[in-house]
C-alpha cells in the first residue's frame, strides 16, 4: 500500500506498507493464515509485526469467530439477509498534523495514538457495492506522543495518558469492483 496524507496545508507525507500472508489451512469451517506486515515510515510506533488469523464458523449456529493478530478480536452474527453484528475489541491508531509558528520550533509536528476500541459493530448491505457501518463502545488509548514530522515515534518531544473514553462512529464502504466479482 502506498499512502499519501497531509492537512489544511497541503501534502505532509507519503508512507507504505508492505503485507504478505500464507493460507495454513482452510476448510467449510476453519481458516488459518500466517504472515507478517512492515510499515515503511520512520515515524510508525509499531514498525513490523507477523500476523495470525484463525476464523471459525460454529456449528449448528450462525455466528462465528474472527481473530486477527494483532488487529481484533469479534464474534460475528448475520443479523438478516443484508445485516451483520461484530461483537469485540479492534486495534488501531490515529494521527493529525500540528503547524508551529514558532521561532526555534520545527514547522510540523505529528500526534499520534494507538488505541484499542471495545464494542459493537453493525453492517448493513444498502447495495451490491454499498455498505453502512455503526459503531460504538469503549477507547482505551495505549500511546499518545507528539513527534517532528518524520522522526521516529521513539524519539518524541510529548507523550501523555489518556482515560478511556466512549466512541461512536458511522462510515460508508464503497467497492467498485464488486459487481465483477460475483459469479
Amino acid at each position: 500500500s502506498l499512502i499519501v496524507d497531509g492537512n489544511d496545508k497541503g501534502l505532509e507525507r507519503v508512507k507504505g506498507m508492505l503485507g504478505f500472508s500464507f493460507i495454513l489451512k482452510r476448510n467449510t469451517t476453519t481458516t488459518i493464515t500466517l504472515g507478517a506486515i512492515a510499515f515503511i515510515d520512520p515515524t510508525a510506533q509499531i514498525p513490523f509485526f507477523p500476523t495470525f488469523t484463525y476464523n471459525y464458523k460454529f456449528k449448528n449456529s450462525t455466528w462465528e469467530f474472527d481473530f486477527i493478530l494483532p488487529q481484533r478480536v469479534l464474534f460475528r452474527k448475520p443479523i438478516s439477509t443484508k445485516g451483520r453484528l461484530s461483537i469485540g475489541a479492534e486495534f488501531g491508531g490515529n494521527g493529525f498534523y500540528v503547524n508551529v509558528n514558532q521561532p526555534n520550533f520545527p514547522e510540523v509536528f505529528e500526534y499520534s495514538q494507538l488505541e484499542i476500541n471495545t464494542g459493537l459493530i453493525y453492517e448493513h448491505k444498502l447495495s451490491n457495492s454499498i455498505y453502512a457501518t455503526v459503531k460504538g463502545g469503549l477507547t482505551s488509548f495505549i500511546s499518545n506522543r507528539l513527534t517532528e514530522k518524520g522522526e521516529s515515534s521513539n524519539d518524541y518531544i510529548y507523550e501523555n495518558q489518556q482515560n478511556a473514553t466512549g466512541y461512536f462512529n458511522i462510515g460508508l464502504s464503497f467497492n467498485p469492483f464488486k459487481k465483477s466479482l460475483k459469479k
